[in-house]
C-alpha cells in the first residue's frame, strides 16, 4: 500500500469513530480564569546598521545642523550699537535746514571780520608749527553748528505740530539742551510742492531770524539725494548754503557748500550715526590750500560736565599730523559769556590751549 492511500484510510477512520459532542457544550457555563503568571516581556529589537548607512545618517544630521547655523547667522539681530543718526525724513529736513542756516550765519561773520584764526590762549606756540593751528577756525564754526545736536538722543526732540502759519502746511519744533544745559528751540515751516519727485520750500527760524529754503530730491543711477538751499534772507541770493543729503555705506552724509558774496567760501562733509544713544560725527574739511582735515567728534560727560572729544588727522600734501582735542564751555569773566576752551594734544608735541568763540559770541 502506498503512503498516500494509507493516510486517507486513517483520516476516514478517525472521522467515522469520533463522537459528535458539540451539542453538549454550553458556553455560558464556561468560566474564564485570569492567568496571574508574569507576563512575558519581549526584548527590544536591536537595529543593526551597516557602516555606510551610519555614515549617511551622520552626514544628514551634520548638514541639517550646518544649515540651521547658517540661517541663524543671516537673520539674527545685530548686536552692534550702531544706529542711524536720524530716523525719519522730517528729522533729516530739520537737521539739514537748521545746520545750514547756522553754518551760513557763522561763516558770514567770519568772512566779514576776516579773522586770521591762528589760535590764541595759553600754551599756543606757533614756533612748533603744528598743522591743527590753521584749521581751528573752520573746526570751531562746525562745533558751533553741531553742539545742539550732539547731546543724549533721549533729550533731543523733533515735534511735528499743526502749522500756525497759513502759508505753510507743516511745522516742526526742534528742542535740545546744549553743553551748559540751556534749552534750545528752533522751528521750521514748509510746504511739499511735489510729492512724486520730492520738492519742498519753507523757512528755518533761529533766534527770531527767518532763513528761507527750498529742497529737491534727485535720483541718479538708483542713488537718491536731497539737496537743500538755504538763503540768508528772502532778498539776498548772494549768500547761501547748499547741503546735499544721501545714505552711503550705511551712514547718513551731508555735504555742505557755503557761498559768500556769490563765491564758494568753504565746503565740508558730515557723516552721522548714533552709538550708545549719542550722535557720532565724522567731519571732513578741505581748505583752499589743499589740506584735508578729518575729525571724529562725540559728546561725553566728564565729572558731571558736558564736553566734546575729537580725534583728528591732517594731511597737507607734505606732512601728516594726528592728535586729540577736548572742548569745554567755560564762562569768561572778561567777555561775560561762555566760550570754548580747546585742549589740543598732538603726536610728538606738548599740550596746547585755545579759546574760541561760541555761538557767535
Amino acid at each position: 500500500m502506498n503512503k498516500n492511500k494509507f493516510k486517507n484510510l486513517c483520516k476516514d477512520y478517525i472521522i467515522d469513530n469520533t463522537p459528535d459532542i458539540s451539542s453538549r457544550i454550553d458556553l455560558n457555563n464556561i468560566n474564564i480564569i485570569e492567568n496571574k503568571e508574569k507576563a512575558i516581556v519581549k526584548k527590544p529589537i536591536k537595529l543593526k546598521f551597516s557602516l555606510p548607512l551610519i555614515f549617511k545618517f551622520s552626514l544628514a544630521i551634520l548638514l541639517v545642523i550646518s544649515a540651521s547655523l547658517l540661517i541663524y547667522t543671516l537673520v539674527k539681530p545685530s548686536t552692534t550699537n550702531l544706529e542711524v543718526g536720524f530716523e525719519t525724513s522730517e528729522q533729516v529736513y530739520t537737521f539739514s535746514t537748521l545746520s545750514a542756516a547756522k553754518m551760513l550765519d557763522i561763516n558770514m561773520d567770519l568772512y566779514e571780520l576776516n579773522l586770521s584764526g591762528k589760535g590764541s590762549g595759553n600754551g599756543n606756540n606757533n614756533d612748533d608749527n603744528i598743522l591743527i593751528d590753521a584749521g581751528l577756525d573752520d573746526l570751531n564754526s562746525h562745533i558751533n553748528v553741531l553742539e545742539d545736536f550732539m547731546g543724549d538722543k533721549s533729550t533731543i526732540n523733533y515735534e511735528n505740530l499743526i502749522s500756525d502759519r497759513l502759508e505753510y502746511s507743516y511745522k516742526i519744533v526742534f528742542s535740545a539742551n546744549d553743553m551748559i544745559n540751556a534749552e534750545k528751540l528752533y522751528t521750521i515751516y514748509y510746504n511739499i510742492i511735489n510729492e512724486e519727485v520730492l520738492e519742498l520750500s519753507g523757512i528755518a527760524i533761529l533766534n527770531d531770524i527767518e532763513y528761507p529754503f527750498n529742497g529737491k530730491q534727485e535720483n541718479i543711477l538708483e542713488e537718491q539725494k536731497i539737496t537743500f538751499t538755504i538763503y540768508s534772507s528772502p532778498l539776498d541770493i548772494d549768500n547761501y548754503v547748499t547741503v546735499t543729503y544721501k545714505v552711503e555705506n550705511e551712514e547718513q552724509k551731508f555735504a555742505y557748500k557755503v557761498y559768500v558774496a556769490s563765491e564758494l567760501y568753504t565746503s565740508s562733509e558730515i557723516s552721522l550715526h548714533t552709538e550708545n544713544n549719542k550722535l557720532i560725527t565724522k567731519l571732513k574739511i578741505q581748505n583752499s590750500e589743499g589740506s584735508t582735515y578729518d575729525y571724529t567728534i562725540k559728546s561725553e560727560t566728564v565729572n558731571e560736565k558736558s564736553c566734546i572729544k575729537i580725534s583728528y588727522s591732517i594731511n597737507n600734501g607734505a606732512d601728516n599730523e594726528i592728535g586729540n582735542i577736548e572742548i569745554e564751555a567755560e564762562y569768561d569773566e572778561v567777555y561775560c559769556n561762555y566760550r570754548y576752551k580747546y585742549t589740543v594734544r598732538t603726536n610728538g608735541h606738548n599740550s596746547y590751549e585755545y579759546n574760541k568763540e561760541r555761538n557767535g559770541q
